[in-house]
Formats: C-alpha cells, sequence, structure tokens
C-alpha cells in the first residue's frame, strides 16, 4: 500500500524539466524499442510535437541537433507502420496502468468511462470504412475517429487507466466490457461507474447489472413523447416556473432498444434541477448540455440513470461533478495532442495515446507517486499547472535537440 501523505511537509517543495522529461521518457520505452539512434530521435520528436501541439513536420523542420527530415521521416514510417491498430492499443493501454498499479491496488475509487470524438474531415477511403464512426454534427463534420477511455477518480485525482479505439458498427456494450476488464485488473474496489451520454445505451445496463456493479449514466433529451424528454418536460411544466427551487424527483424507468436481441432493462431515473440563469460565479461548463427553455421558466431540470445502490439527487450530482470538473479529460487531451492531417488510424490513437500519458506524468511527478488528501492535490496541481508541465517538457527538448531560429535559403 502506498504511503499517505496527508502533511504538506511530506511534498517536495521544487521541481526540474530535466525531472519531467525523464518521467515520460521512462514510461514511452516500451513504446520506442529496440534503444537506438533513431527511437530516441522519434522520442524527443513526439514529445515536441505532443507537448507543443504541433506537427511532425514542424518539429523536425526547427530541430538543428535531429537528423535531416528525409531521414526522419523514413524512421517514423517505419517506425509507425511496425505495428497494427490493435497492437498499437495494447501497447498504449498497458502503458496507461503499469505504474499506477502497485499504486491503486486495493483502493475504493469511481471509475469514469468518457467516448471522445475526434473530427475526421474529407472522404473515407475503403480501408477506414469500418474505423470512421459517424455521429451528431459537430466542428464542420459528421464522422469522427471514437475512442473510449477510463479513469479512476482517487482521492479527487482523475488518472487515465484505459483506452480503446470504437469501430463503426461497435455497440456499447462491447466497447464498456473492455474497458471495465482493463479496469478490474487494477486490484480497485469500485464504488460506482460514473459515464457519460456516449454509453447511455440498454447493452451497457445490462452488463453492470449482471456484475452487480453500481452506475451512473447521464440521459440525454429524447423521446418527447415516452421517453426522457417526455419525464423532464412533465416536471418542468410542474415545478420548472417556481422562485423556490423544486423538489428532488426519481422514476422508475424501463429502458428499450431497437435491437430485438436486447431485452428491456429496469432502471431509475434521476432528476436534478439548475436555475435557467445561473449565478456569475458559476461556470457554465459544469452543467450538462443545456436545453431550449419557455419564456418565464426559473428551472430546467437534468436526469441520470442509475442502478446498484440508492441514488439521490444531491449523491448523483456530486459523483458526476468530477467527470466534468478541472481536470476533465476532454480540455486535458486537446491541450496536448500533437496535431497531424495523416488519415493514419495507429498515428491518430497514438497522438490520442500520447496525451493520456501526459496527463499521468504531470499527476505522477506532483504528487509523487504517493497517496495524498484531496485538499492537497488541489494545492500542489495549482504549483505546476499541466500547461507548464507540457511546456517545461518542449524547452527542455528544445535546449537538447536545438531549435532553429532562422531559415537559410539556399542560393539567396
Amino acid at each position: 500500500m502506498a504511503t499517505d501523505t496527508a502533511a504538506t511537509s511530506g511534498f517536495r517543495r521544487h521541481w526540474c524539466a530535466f525531472e519531467a522529461v525523464r518521467l515520460i521518457s521512462r514510461w514511452l520505452k516500451s513504446l520506442f524499442v529496440p534503444h537506438t539512434p533513431a527511437t530516441d530521435a522519434l522520442r524527443d520528436l513526439v514529445l515536441q510535437l505532443a507537448g507543443g501541439r504541433t506537427s511532425f513536420h514542424t518539429v523536425s523542420r526547427r530541430a538543428v541537433e535531429l537528423p535531416s527530415i528525409s531521414l526522419l521521416g523514413k524512421w517514423w514510417r517505419q517506425w509507425r507502420h511496425a505495428l497494427t491498430l490493435s497492437q498499437w492499443e495494447t501497447l498504449l493501454d498497458t502503458a496507461l496502468r503499469s505504474p499506477w498499479e502497485a499504486v491503486l491496488s486495493g483502493e475504493r475509487v469511481f471509475v469514469i468511462l468518457d467516448w471522445h470524438c475526434v473530427p475526421y474531415w474529407g472522404r473515407v477511403p475503403p480501408a477506414l470504412e469500418p474505423i470512421v464512426r459517424r455521429g451528431p454534427a459537430h466542428s464542420g463534420t459528421t464522422r469522427f475517429f471514437i475512442y473510449a477511455t477510463a479513469a479512476i477518480l482517487w482521492r479527487g485525482i482523475r488518472i487515465q487507466v484505459a483506452l480503446t479505439w470504437v469501430g463503426k458498427e461497435e455497440s456499447q456494450a462491447s466497447v464498456c466490457t473492455r474497458l471495465v476488464e482493463r479496469t478490474q485488473r487494477l486490484g480497485c474496489s469500485v464504488l460506482g461507474w460514473i459515464m457519460d451520454k456516449g454509453f447511455y445505451a440498454t447493452g451497457v445496463v445490462a452488463l453492470l447489472r449482471q456484475k452487480e456493479q453500481p452506475y451512473l449514466i447521464a440521459a440525454p433529451r429524447r423521446g418527447p413523447k415516452q421517453g426522457i424528454a417526455a419525464l423532464l418536460a412533465k416536471a418542468e411544466a410542474e415545478y420548472g416556473f417556481q422562485e423556490a427551487q423544486p423538489p428532488s424527483l426519481t422514476y422508475a424507468y424501463t429502458m428499450t432498444s431497437m435491437e430485438k436481441s436486447e431485452e428491456p432493462q429496469a432502471t431509475t431515473v434521476i432528476v436534478g434541477w439548475e436555475r435557467v440563469t445561473p449565478p456569475k460565479e458559476q461556470r457554465s461548463q459544469r452543467t450538462l448540455r443545456r436545453s431550449k427553455t419557455k419564456p418565464g421558466q426559473r428551472w430546467r431540470a437534468i436526469a441520470w440513470i442509475g442502478g446498484g445502490r440508492k441514488w439521490t439527487t444531491k449523491k448523483a450530482r456530486r459523483a458526476y461533478a468530477p467527470r466534468t470538473g478541472f481536470e476533465s479529460g476532454y480540455r486535458l487531451s486537446k491541450g496536448c495532442r500533437g496535431r497531424t492531417s495523416s488519415r493514419d488510424p495507429g498515428w491518430r490513437l497514438f497522438l490520442f495515446g500520447i496525451s493520456l500519458l501526459l496527463q499521468n506524468a504531470w499527476i505522477w511527478l506532483v504528487i509523487g507517486g504517493r497517496r495524498t488528501l484531496h485538499r492537497w492535490w488541489k494545492v500542489l496541481r495549482n504549483s505546476l499547472p499541466f500547461i507548464d508541465f507540457c511546456y517545461w517538457i518542449v524547452r527542455f527538448l528544445e535546449h537538447e535537440t536545438g531549435y532553429r531560429w532562422q531559415v537559410d535559403l539556399p542560393g539567396v
């Protein structure tokens, strides 16, 4: 069991950029084997393009000590095509969990499952038909590379522990099954499974009920006649226009699927409330996606489905809040995911996986790989914000590999 470090005196007061680079380099050893000048150069290049949110060609053009673009490109293509998409997933998924196995074993945690959509623009070639998935339009497209992740909420700290890509025809239940199996390898005691709307499916509820696991899933506002939307509209018509805060509500609900092979699942709908116009100090990102309101409406209803324990609105709101809180996986992944126009699904998955590894390395460096109290985690993360951690890595490697501040034009 990891040592508890509740006192501030147990923490180091100083960090060094060299330690950040050394830590993440050690975590990436399994992805860059064998140890050769080629893999060393590629590791430095990948860390710079991830931490700086830039592309392969931008880093290779500006670096002085790295090999020429043509030679580096040859190494890069050989390395990234050496493994299949499934093999890259296995390596990245294992690298996420391996440093935390001894620390998290036996800990009581919540598990947060997320559904990530990376936009795909342009025509979809036949080779990518089984991989690129359609979804609700945003970022100017309806096609996406979909990734699902599992994160441990450990004493207020969000740690990514599992990663998988999602196929075009793959069900949410099969994706959830993979994530549940990989998370359980850590040996944690799971207090509950918290999921976003991407996992709102009959098969997911059936899986968790079969395993007798507590769960809480954000319910999308769908079904204006008999679904969640109808329940919320009825509740808003009764309580949404009053001045006082409406009471907490729960409803027995039966989920059905368009797939005839899936049986209906009994669950509970938990209804919470939020003001139509939130106070100035309340950030809009901390609430679920808003629906349209009617003139004079003061309160808006939001809903989750839950089971496996006695969920109340207060418990549901408290359990779901960290999923959209400070350490949101969406925002941190965007802040350290390398840019590319490549259609190679393996390279895309690798860049996404590296962004998760950088998040975990930042957490490990800040807490020293030891258990800490939630209140001290808030203090520590503010002393070294994640954006500064990424900047450290980029600046340190620029010093090591050189940085071209001006370009020599031949013949000019």
